[in-house]
Order: structure tokens, then C-alpha cells, then sequence
């Protein structure tokens, strides 16, 4: 199995780069992005929201041509999860809201 893991800053260096984020806006885009990938995601090209509670939602998507089904978990204000198990590939992907080795607001994508 091959892991990979990305942490990006959120804000960049500089104090007076408009706008500047916070964990909470970070987080409201996470949500966002698992109910409407596509401006996100150039490889997703359909996402229909199948099912949705405050724990998280089930959708379908198109990637890559293939239609598949995931779930996707919320654990609020932290990560969201995006996990998908059928006959043809078991994953998760996790967008995790942190702070780098610098303390700053970070994004880190693993999977």
C-alpha cells in the first residue's frame, strides 16, 4: 500500500496578504468541497450528494470516467475523510486542518 501525506500553509508569510483565513474558513471550505468537489478537483467531473447528516454525507462521483460511491465523515473543525470501499478500490483520503512545524494554519492531505 503506498501513503502520501501533503501539508501546505494556509496563509502565506506575509501579515498584510488579504484575505487571511481562519480555522473556521478553512473548515467551511473542507464542507464545501465534499458536497461540490468540482471547483476543487479538475479529474472530478460529476458529484451528486446522495445522502447528508451533520456526521458527514454519502455522494457519488466521476473520476477519471469511473462513477463510484463515497463516504464521507466529518470530524468537526479537524478532518474531513473521504472513504470509498467497493469491488474495484478500497481508499481513504483525509483533508486534515492543523498547524505546520512553524505553527502556523495548515492543510494536509494524506491518503
Amino acid at each position: 500500500m503506498t501513503r502520501i501525506a501533503f501539508t501546505l500553509p494556509v496563509n502565506g508569510d506575509d501579515d498584510t496578504a488579504e484575505p487571511r483565513l481562519t480555522r473556521e474558513d478553512v473548515w467551511a471550505g473542507l464542507v464545501a468541497k465534499a458536497a461540490d468537489p468540482l471547483p476543487y478537483v479538475c479529474a472530478i467531473t460529476e458529484c451528486t450528494v446522495l445522502s447528508r447528516g451533520p456526521q458527514g454525507l454519502v455522494r457519488e462521483v466521476v473520476l477519471g470516467g469511473d462513477r463510484f460511491r463515497e463516504d464521507v465523515v466529518f470530524d468537526s473543525g479537524r478532518r474531513v475523510a473521504f472513504h470509498r470501499a467497493d469491488d474495484r478500490a478500497v481508499w481513504t483520503v483525509n483533508n486534515d486542518i492543523g498547524e505546520d512545524d512553524r505553527g502556523r494554519l495548515a492543510l494536509t492531505f494524506s491518503g
